[in-house]
């Protein structure tokens, strides 16, 4: 794909952080993926596994004073925190930024994971997938960099 053109000419086609241990942006690099489209619909996702129960982080992030987890079932995540986003503004209150943060989602509904398409630069250096984890939250929503 074009995207792994782009960004191997960055990186010597080799690894995803440079000489100096610098993070590399892949842009568009899953604009392809049907989930794209199809995760925009809350009713899509909520019909596939919407009484699962999972993880949620609340707040900015993890190292916010107001930051904590708890369970939820998927429909009243998507309820609570991405149908109604627009009802809150971000200096309201960090409670109502909230997000699924390295869950194993595509283990709890493989229908998910057929949305999905796992880049090859994720096996770089190893040769096989370790993990695949989601992230999912509204619009805007910040995670801290992962490595």
């Amino acid at each position: 794909r074009d995207y792994m053109a782009k960004s191997a000419a960055s990186t010597n086609g080799e690894r995803c952080v440079d000489d100096h241990g610098t993070p590399v942006v892949l842009q568009g690099a899953v604009s392809h993926w049907p989930a794209i489209e199809k995760w925009r619909d809350g009713g899509y996702v909520v019909e596939k596994i919407g009484d699962r129960t999972v993880p949620i982080e609340v707040g900015e992030t993890y190292v916010h004073d107001a930051w904590s987890q708890k369970l939820m079932a998927v429909r009243d995540f998507i309820d609570e925190y991405i149908d109604n986003v627009g009802e809150h503004s971000r200096d309201d209150s960090t409670k109502n930024v909230a997000y699924l943060a390295q869950h194993e989602l595509f283990e709890q509904c493989p229908d998910l994971k057929r949305d999905i398409e796992e880049p090859m630069y994720c096996v770089l250096g190893t040769g096989s997938v370790c993990a695949v984890n989601a992230w999912f939250g509204p619009a805007n929503t910040v995670s801290p960099a992962h490595t």
